[in-house]
Formats: structure tokens, sequence, C-alpha cells
């Protein structure tokens, strides 16, 4: 008798983990066709991709496109800047001459072209300004130690 109920149990232990294992393989299946009728990566991670305008397109940019690339600086110009905050213009056209294709800005800290945010000490402040190239976006950044 004691056979019999073991046996028993291990049978409805095996069938249960059985219809477990279709459940959930069905729900992830449900969910994954879910995800692809709705155009959606099936993955956790999403990708955006983000194609700049080509230079010899500069001429056609709209005056939004324009503001949007020149948006990304304009909020560092002034009198009295931290050196922190013009580290972080600085890292911003950086970032930009890298990875952009409508512009390049020139960095000018002290009347000399640089490369980098080597001469900007944090204990000091800054002047910053722009230059605009003929088609209105910034293509000089003017960095002077107050």
């Amino acid at each position: 008798m004691k056979k019999k109920v073991i046996i028993f149990t291990l049978i409805a232990i095996v069938i249960i983990g059985i219809i477990a294992t279709v459940v959930v393989l069905n729900y992830k299946k449900e969910n994954k066709e879910n995800n692809l009728a709705n155009d959606a990566t099936p993955t956790s991670e999403v990708t955006i991709s983000h194609s700049p305008t080509p230079i010899s397109d500069v001429n056609k940019m709209t005056e939004q496109e324009k503001s949007i690339f020149n948006s990304n600086f304009d909020f560092y110009v002034g009198n009295n800047i931290e050196g922190n905050r013009v580290e972080s213009l600085i890292q911003t056209i950086l970032h930009s001459n890298e990875h952009s294709s409508i512009g390049k800005v020139d960095l000018i800290i002290n009347g000399t072209k640089v490369i980098d945010s080597s001469n900007i000490k944090n204990t000091n402040s800054y002047s910053v300004s722009f230059e605009y190239n003929n088609n209105g976006l910034i293509c000089k950044a003017i960095i002077e130690e107050n």
C-alpha cells in the first residue's frame, strides 16, 4: 500500500511539472509573438539610432534642426561660468565633433585652439561665447579665463 502511494505521488509530481513547463513555455511564446506583432524588440534592450544630417545637406537644414544643434552648446554661454561647467561644455563639443556630420566646433581657450579641457581649472571662472558660420551653426567656442 505504501508503495502505491509513493508511486502515485511521484507520478502526480511529474505530471504537475510537465504541465507547469508547458504553461510557462506557452506564455513565453505568446509574449514573444506579441512583441514581434507590435514591432517591439523581443529583448529588454532597446536600440535608438540617430542618423545625423550629412554635411552636404547643411544648407537644406531647417531652422529647427539648426536650433537643435546649437542648443547643445547655448546652455553654457555667459560670463563667470564655473570651470566644471566649462569642462562639461568641452566634453559636449568633443562628443559632437566625433559623432556629428552636421558641423565641427573649434575650441579656442585663452586665444589658443585646443583639443581638450586640460587648460581648464575647476576653481576658476570663464567667459564663454560662440561664433556662427554662414549657415547659422555654431562653429567656434571661445573660452576666456576671467
